[in-house]
């Protein structure tokens, strides 16, 4: 029980300071911390982070927020309700090296945590997914298509295919 409280108030810690570099950094609105909180009511969140223990803003290089959700005694990381997609944020400056050890503390909190599923969606760099690969997670890649703005109904049928 002792080792669960230290758990939650590490986690609290990490969600306090990625809430305060929400507010001072740009952040898509579906990763901020904010959003998180209005969305996974009731859940756990947490973030992953480069370095991973953080004890200032200005320390976080690479951050990703996930959703923790357990059920029948099994962990997974799934993308939280209303949650398209969800951004990595990445310090200005910081070159793509960094995503590697991003994709290095989501297997390290996967393996530590007994987390059995993670299924999250991003659009992500060819890095952050090569370093995914290479640790065993399982990519799938996914296309959407647009259509570009019109105002007539008679050309959007006809762009349909």
């Amino acid at each position: 029980m002792k080792a669960n409280v230290i758990n939650r108030s590490t986690m609290n810690k990490r969600q306090i300071l990625y809430s305060q570099l929400c507010t001072q950094q740009p952040t898509p609105l579906l990763s901020t911390a904010t959003w998180m909180d209005a969305v996974s009511i009731g859940k756990d969140w947490d973030i992953l982070s480069v370095p991973s223990q953080p004890d200032r803003i200005e320390q976080i290089r690479a951050a990703l927020p996930y959703h923790l959700f357990t059920r029948w005694g099994q962990k997974a990381i799934l993308m939280p309700q209303l949650t398209m997609l969800n951004t990595i944020y990445l310090r200005e400056g910081e070159d793509s090296s960094v995503l590697k050890e991003l994709a290095q503390a989501l297997d390290q909190r996967c393996r530590a945590g007994h987390i059995r599923y993670c299924y999250i969606k991003g659009d992500w760099s060819e890095t952050f997914r090569q370093a995914l690969q290479e640790l065993g997670f399982e990519i799938e890649e996914r296309h959407t298509h647009q259509l570009t703005p019109c105002a007539n109904r008679d050309q959007i049928v006809a762009q349909y295919s």
